[in-house]
């Protein structure tokens, strides 16, 4: 705690002797990175139970000592009756932690020092700063803003909640806290939801921040902004997907998907090959991992009579790839990032991210459909989901960067087309692509999200770096 905030000030781009003020700053972030970090600490230890809280007398560490020497001593089924009786102190640090921002700071933030003192701290801060070489110092913020041709002006700024005079959601809404902490360190900057002086420059929001048309009489629209929403739906909405790729020609690298309106009408026959009369019913626009479920097929003909014909309309049926390819005893999914970029001269470029993931299931693989966590992803607890890694199969990587241009082909005619609004904007949106690999080495492309999860959600397990490396990557 604290080196963050000491290199920020050491290495600040203006440097003056004896700056008080941005002395001060900093001994005002250190606090507050303490108090936090000490504030979540207190939050996690109370959540658990097995941990027990004494009263500590800091005038008597003797009795604290004998009293921790005792606990140390007694049976672990006597700790763990006497840890389930520590209530009051409990609900003493509940307290504590709610008031700990403005019952602890620093004696330096209070600003309790004598004139002698300041003078003498400054000048060791000093010292300390003139050790720090240029060549390491933070360069200063280029300008955050322009003005376009049609005299909007767009900068690097974002905010938090619903914008009051546009309506937008925070437009990188989409970010991890790693990710926003790269753009704020490239200039972006927080502001309150009612200013309207600057329309942001960049725009990486959720599904429900907006929608942006790509052309508009009007030129208030974020500079760098997502396609619009009636043509991702094309890629995300599952049933039109299969669509697509069947009208292209392209179904061979999608496993057979039907409305499940259709599949109640129009029951394909049975496939002998083993293994390939196992369904999932999915949301054909998906509800992170959790709308999915699996069958055989009288089984989901029963649901399907269940659900009736309004029930099955926002659902599709896709056919189960089978066998399939497994790791460590467990089916895997992989998750791959492309990016969609609209030019204002009318090109549109497409791109596969080098970094693909691995999701291993929750549960060795079984034929038994009861036990789902063996046939749907995300579908245990987290915490018993294995470790996701990097895909470093090159061959597998080849098929992925085929399976994408392939599904991007089936759909690129209705993608819109530059110059956008205004005319120096352009699209920019990145898709998460989830596929299976079968037990021959076949790549089968499962589905297109058009608002994929970083870090949350399906993804939360993921290393965080993985992701961080996706946001530096786009940025």
């Amino acid at each position: 705690i604290g080196y963050r905030q000491v290199l920020d000030y050491l290495t600040r781009p203006e440097v003056r002797k004896r700056d008080r003020n941005s002395f001060l700053t900093f001994v005002k972030r250190f606090g507050a990175a303490s108090r936090n970090y000490a504030k979540s600490q207190m939050q996690w230890f109370m959540k658990d139970q097995s941990f027990m809280w004494v009263a500590a007398d800091p005038a008597n560490p003797q009795a604290v000592g004998a009293l921790l020497h005792h606990l140390c001593r007694i049976r672990k089924s006597r700790f763990r009756s006497k840890a389930g009786q520590d209530t009051a102190e409990r609900e003493m640090q509940a307290v504590q932690a709610s008031v700990i921002g403005s019952t602890f700071s620093s004696h330096l933030e209070d600003e309790f020092l004598t004139v002698q003192e300041e003078v003498e701290l400054l000048r060791r801060a000093d010292d300390c700063t003139r050790r720090v070489p240029a060549s390491c110092r933070q360069q200063p913020p280029p300008p955050s803003d322009f003005v376009l041709e049609s005299g909007v002006r767009v900068g690097k700024v974002f905010w938090f909640g619903r914008h009051r005079k546009w309506g937008w959601g925070n437009p990188l809404g989409k970010l991890h806290r790693q990710g926003l902490q790269l753009f704020s360190a490239s200039g972006w900057q927080v502001v309150k939801e009612d200013a309207d002086g600057v329309l942001p420059g960049f725009c990486w929001p959720t599904r429900q921040a907006s929608h942006f048309p790509a052309h508009a009489s009007s030129s208030n629209l974020p500079l760098i902004r997502p396609f619009p929403q009636e043509f991702t739906r094309k890629l995300d909405d599952k049933a039109s997907l299969a669509r697509h790729l069947n009208d292209a020609g392209c179904s061979n690298i999608h496993p057979e998907t039907w409305r499940a309106v259709d599949f109640l009408e129009n029951t394909p026959p049975k496939c002998g090959k083993c293994g390939e009369e196992v369904f999932f019913l999915k949301h054909s626009l998906g509800v992170k991992g959790n709308g999915v479920h699996v069958f055989d097929r009288d089984g989901l003909l029963h649901r399907l009579g269940e659900l009736g014909w309004k029930g099955c309309e926002p659902f599709v049926v896709q056919r189960c790839v089978a066998p399939p390819s497994l790791r460590n005893g467990r089916k895997w999914v992989m998750r791959a990032h492309a990016l969609l970029h609209g030019q204002t001269d009318g090109r549109i470029q497409l791109y596969l991210h080098k970094n693909a993931i691995c999701l291993e299931y929750g549960q060795i693989y079984t034929e038994r459909l009861d036990i789902k966590a063996a046939h749907v992803s995300n579908s245990a607890k987290i915490k018993l989901l294995p470790k996701p890694e990097v895909i470093q199969d090159e061959s597998i990587m080849q098929q992925l960067c085929r399976l994408t241009q392939l599904a991007f082909s089936a759909v690129i005619d209705h993608a819109p087309r530059g110059p956008f609004t205004p005319k120096e904007a352009e699209l920019c949106q990145v898709f998460g692509l989830d596929a299976i690999l079968d037990a021959e080495g076949k790549v089968w492309l499962l589905e297109v999200n058009d608002y994929p999860a970083i870090a949350s959600g399906t993804m939360e397990h993921v290393e965080s770096h993985v992701c961080t490396n996706l946001v530096r990557d786009l940025l």
